[in-house]
């Protein structure tokens, strides 16, 4: 009868160790499987932060850059200067940034400041500036402000010059968007 006993007991054990082995093995897959979802969460909350992040360029009265844009569309027509090749200063034209430029006039400054014969004139100041920048400044934190706020300046500059203009506070060019490849 003993020996009924230690074989059913023997036979149980196995059976018994199963049982939780079976409930522990679910656990690994289960914690991984939270851990992925969590990580999944958190890497959406992280793109949702970058795409839709604040800069801080909107006014205290809480309006956004998006509204701040909106006229813009309404008020202004784009002239495309299209790609502008300059050699970097300082590095013997190893080096060379290539520039797609395009500004925003008023529509009523359009029709003087879009003529074939002005385009060729910007080009020129926007190449000139160009080539004015060594690597550091290409290389520096806030370069895309720095050349869009130099863009502006030199284009405004160069236009007054081109039409006469004799006030300074005159600007033909409101903004422009650019992008840029530092070779």
């Amino acid at each position: 009868m003993a020996e009924e006993d230690d074989a059913e007991a023997t036979a149980e054990a196995p059976a018994k160790k199963k049982k939780e082995k079976g409930s522990n093995a679910a656990i690994g897959p289960l914690l991984a499987l939270l851990l992925v979802i969590g990580l999944g969460i958190a890497v959406a909350f992280f793109l949702k932060t970058l795409l839709v992040a604040d800069d801080g360029d909107g006014e205290e009265d809480g309006t956004t850059e998006v509204e701040q844009v909106g006229p813009i569309w309404e008020n202004h027509m784009a002239i495309e200067l299209g790609e502008i090749l300059a050699n970097v200063k300082g590095e013997r034209g190893r080096r060379y940034v290539k520039l797609d430029l395009q500004l925003w006039v008023k529509k009523d400054d359009f029709e003087q400041v879009g003529r074939e014969e002005v385009i060729p004139s910007m080009r020129a100041a926007i190449q000139d500036e160009l080539r004015s920048w060594g690597i550091s400044d290409y290389e520096g934190e806030h370069i895309d402000e720095t050349m869009r706020h130099q863009f502006v300046e030199t284009l405004n500059k160069t236009l007054r010059d081109l039409f006469g203009e004799p006030n300074l506070e005159r600007t033909y060019v409101d903004r422009v968007v650019f992008n840029y490849l530092v070779q």
